[in-house]
């Protein structure tokens, strides 16, 4: 939905043509931080399944990174 937004709004500026594009640059802006964050948290919870589904209950050695990743997570 996002990218459509991007894809069809003019964000150069307004009807009467008299727009800065203070707003176009902030709103672009805001939105790739978005996506970024949205990659980031994305990729971090990839890792946590991968590394949640090592191992056994007995054996939780394959499991030792669990901590760091959910550190990052949480920053």
């Amino acid at each position: 939905m996002l990218a459509v937004l991007l894809a069809v709004a003019d964000f150069e500026g307004d009807e009467d043509g008299e727009d800065d594009g203070r707003c176009g640059a902030e709103l672009l802006r805001n939105t790739v931080g978005f996506l970024v964050t949205l990659c980031i948290t994305l990729m971090l919870e990839v890792a946590m399944v991968a590394v949640g589904m090592r191992g056994s209950i007995l054996n939780a050695q394959p499991r030792s990174a669990m901590p760091y990743i959910v550190y990052a997570r949480l920053g």
